[in-house]
């Protein structure tokens, strides 16, 4: 069985990616399930090379012993601060946000339930309302051009790796 959030080791979480595709390209799925686990399968990937090219560089900038707990805290700050700066700049968010409040969410197989699904999206849908929730920093070490190279970059990684996929399950 697939675990939710695929949290192995980095090389299984990529080929548990694949495993999740697969099997929803096999089984009789309707078209809007099979958009909602490409959507999940692209959220996986994007977490795999998140963690291989930012998040172990972002541990290596700091020395062996300092306490996880600050590390984290950074972490999610600079994070944080990227998703704020995302969501006031791309001009695609209102679009998007409409869309997905407009969504009736179903269950994903026996990943998530309805309620679980719309409990997140209703999370996202107000999570930029709260400015409490916003950092506030200039991030350093995961800065807002570095997460744009990422995304300019992996995008089109993972657009070309679903589309090998969906090949190879045609022949």
């Amino acid at each position: 069985k697939l675990c939710v959030h695929l949290a192995d080791l980095p090389e299984q979480r990529f080929a548990r990616a694949r495993q999740l595709f697969t099997q929803y390209r096999n089984d009789e799925n309707g078209a809007n399930e099979i958009a909602f686990a490409d959507g999940y399968v692209t959220h996986l990937l994007t977490d795999f090379f998140w963690t291989e090219r930012v998040i172990v560089q972002f541990h290596k900038q700091f020395p062996p012993n300092l306490p996880w707990e600050k590390k984290r805290k950074l972490y999610y700050q600079e994070t944080d601060q990227n998703d704020f700066d995302l969501y006031y700049q791309m001009p695609w968010r209102k679009g998007i946000w409409a869309k997905l409040s407009e969504t009736i969410p179903g269950n994903f197989g026996t990943f998530l339930t309805s309620g679980e699904i719309a409990k997140w999206r209703d999370r996202v849908l107000r999570w930029y309302d709260d400015k409490e929730k916003e950092p506030k920093i200039e991030p350093v070490c995961i800065s807002y051009k570095k997460t744009q190279n990422f995304i300019n970059q992996v995008s089109p990684e993972i657009q070309r790796i679903l589309e090998e996929w969906n090949y190879l399950l045609k022949l």
